[in-house]
C-alpha cells in the first residue's frame, strides 16, 4: 500500500525544482507504517504561528466562508487568526475524507525553527494523526496495476535536500 502526498507549487521555480514535498511529511507517514507516492500541486499557503501543542502555518477560507460545507464536513477543530476563524481539522460525515490546516509532522521532524514544539507531550499528539491517517488509508483496497508502476512512483525515487536555510522545512523533495 502506498499513502499519497500532494506535491506543492515551489516558491521559487526553476526546471529541476517546479514542485516540492516536505520530507518531514513523508517521514510523518512512514514512521506510522506508510509507504508515499507523490501526486500533483495544489496551491500556495501564507506563514503564521499558532501556539500550543501543534504548529499551524496555513492561512485558508473562514469558517464562516465554508459554512455551506457543514452537510459534508464535521468540523473538528478551528482556531483564530488576525480575528479570523478558520477550520484546522475537518472530516467527512460519510466519506473516509479528512483535512488538517496544521502541521502535525513538524513537532517530530522540523528542528531548525525553536518555536516548534518537541516535548513528549506533542510529539505523541501529533503521531497519533499520523497512526490514524495511516490506518485509515489501509481501509482502501486500491492498489497499482503492478508491483512495477508502484516502485517507478515510489518517493523512494526521489533524494531529499537539505533546505532549512532557505525554506521553513529541514529537507525538501523536488520535481
Amino acid at each position: 500500500m502506498a499513502e499519497s502526498v500532494v506535491a506543492q507549487e515551489f516558491f521559487q521555480p526553476s526546471p529541476e525544482r517546479q514542485t516540492y514535498i516536505a520530507a518531514s511529511y513523508i517521514k510523518f507517514l512512514e514512521a506510522a507504517g506508510a509507504r508515499v507516492a507523490p501526486i500533483l500541486p495544489i496551491t500556495e499557503a501564507t506563514t503564521f504561528r499558532c501556539g500550543g501543542l501543534v504548529l499551524d502555518f496555513n492561512k485558508w477560507p473562514t469558517y464562516e466562508e465554508l459554512e455551506s460545507l457543514n452537510t459534508f464536513y464535521r468540523v473538528l477543530t478551528t482556531n483564530t487568526y488576525k480575528g479570523d476563524t478558520f477550520i484546522s481539522t475537518m472530516e467527512a460525515y460519510k466519506y473516509p475524507f479528512y483535512g488538517v490546516q496544521w502541521h502535525p509532522e513538524k513537532n517530530q521532524f522540523e528542528w531548525s525553527k525553536s518555536y516548534i514544539p518537541h516535548s513528549p507531550s506533542a510529539v505523541r499528539a501529533t503521531y497519533y494523526f499520523a497512526d490514524f491517517f495511516v490506518n485509515e488509508a489501509r481501509k482502501n483496497f486500491h492498489h497499482f496495476n503492478s508491483k512495477e508502476e508502484e516502485e517507478k512512483t515510489l518517493i523512494y525515487n526521489w533524494t531529499p535536500t537539505r533546505s532549512n536555510k532557505w525554506t521553513n522545512f529541514e529537507q525538501t523533495y523536488f520535481f
